[in-house]
């Protein structure tokens, strides 16, 4: 579930997106930002910074995405995709078979 300070960091057109649909118990965006941790501390300057001008927006993005292509078969891979990433955390496996998610930002 997204918080509303971090959902507020989405763009418009993302959050009227999202909007549209219930939250789930996953989420695209949790599962590609599964270490975002790590993220943060490898980010150059100000991590809020970083986190609110690269990582939120670019969340907001997948889930838009994941809302325009919405599918009983996503659906399906979502839970197997989260179950994959909590037993082999290090795996790509989201972006080799989702090769259409919006491209990410310059700075991941």
């Amino acid at each position: 579930m997204i918080n509303q300070r971090c959902f507020d960091v989405f763009r418009e057109e993302d959050k009227t997106e999202i909007l549209t649909v219930r939250p789930g118990l996953s989420g695209i965006g949790a599962i590609y930002f599964r270490d975002e941790e790590n993220l943060l501390h490898k980010a150059q300057g100000d991590m809020i910074h970083f986190y609110d001008d690269v990582i939120s927006p670019y969340k907001g993005r997948l889930e838009a995405w994941w809302v325009k292509n919405r599918s009983l078969r996503n659906y399906f891979l979502l839970i197997v995709l989260t179950v994959w990433v909590i037993v082999f955390p290090k795996s790509m496996l989201l972006v080799t078979l989702r090769k259409d998610l919006p491209p990410p930002p310059q700075e991941l």
